[in-house]
């Protein structure tokens, strides 16, 4: 189920067909994530976050951190080194969202998981490509393959954009 989500203040419904991947780590934090709309991520409601800051941590999550803390997007727990997302948040990187549950630098592609299955896996080969036509350049169509991270663009015929 997913609530109010903070950051981009969007509000997404269950109609989201992601699996749920999760991920641990050694400094008490445990998480679930989807992948929502438009390639965001979206750390789950009742995600546990450990509240040390580490040096390879970025300064900006730090900063968002505190910012949720603030707004009561997310709740210290009694133990004072944890705390738990009150509600779902948007990261605008899976390895952003990775970072904020190990308090460490991590590729989020190889960390987040699900039955064994990486996101990187997940996104590679079961978000299938849709090309969409983007309008014409140059007389030809211009089309793109959206899978949820990147457009490949081209044009119809054999040239390629």
């Amino acid at each position: 189920e997913i609530d109010n989500v903070t950051d981009d203040k969007q509000i997404y419904d269950d109609s989201i067909k992601s699996p749920v991947f999760e991920a641990r780590s050694r400094k008490g934090g445990s998480g679930k994530l989807i992948v929502g709309e438009n390639g965001k991520f979206i750390l789950l409601k009742g995600s546990v976050i450990p509240l040390i800051n580490t040096p390879s941590m970025r300064q900006g999550l730090i900063d968002k951190r505190d910012k949720w803390i603030a707004d009561s997007s997310i709740v210290i727990n009694q133990d004072k080194i944890t705390a738990t997302l009150a509600v779902d948040i948007v990261m605008h990187s899976s390895s952003e969202a990775a970072q904020l549950i190990t308090a460490n630098s991590t590729n989020g592609k190889t960390y987040w998981k699900c039955n064994g299955m990486t996101l990187d896996d997940y996104l590679k080969n079961v978000v299938m490509p849709l090309p969409q036509k983007l309008g014409k350049i140059r007389g030809k169509d211009r089309w793109c393959y959206f899978n949820h991270i990147v457009c490949l663009s081209f044009l119809s015929g054999t040239e390629v954009f």
